[in-house]
């Protein structure tokens, strides 16, 4: 049987073998890294890396444009490559960033968070 049956696991159980298949863990710690620079989301990944996170999210609220904060994601990417790194990116709409992704500009990026996913 798989695993993530819909027809077999509970919504908890399928949110928890979802968890353990991506984090190996049941609950997982993905703290937000507001980016300044990219030496700042480095070293703010590093120390969440050091303090066993699951990932980081980055975000930037002073007017960062997407191809300037994917360039510091894949920085924190090539630093920590083994560290799930999504992001947040506030210039685009969600269908903006939706299609930046199946587009797959986002390169070696694990997650995308939407305030509002439109759903």
């Amino acid at each position: 049987m798989d695993k993530l049956d819909k027809r077999y696991l509970s919504q908890k159980e399928i949110i928890k073998e979802l968890n353990e298949s991506i984090f190996l863990t049941r609950h997982a710690v993905i703290p937000v890294i507001h980016v300044l620079n990219e030496q700042q989301a480095v070293h703010n990944a590093s120390i969440a890396w050091r303090s066993h996170c699951n990932g980081v999210f980055l975000i930037n609220h002073s007017g960062m444009l997407h191809g300037e904060l994917l360039e510091v994601s894949n920085a924190v990417i090539r630093k920590l490559p083994h560290m799930w790194v999504g992001v947040n990116f506030l210039d685009l709409s969600a269908e903006g960033a939706f299609e930046f992704f199946s587009d797959g500009k986002g390169g070696a990026l694990n997650g995308l968070w939407i305030d509002n996913a439109m759903v």
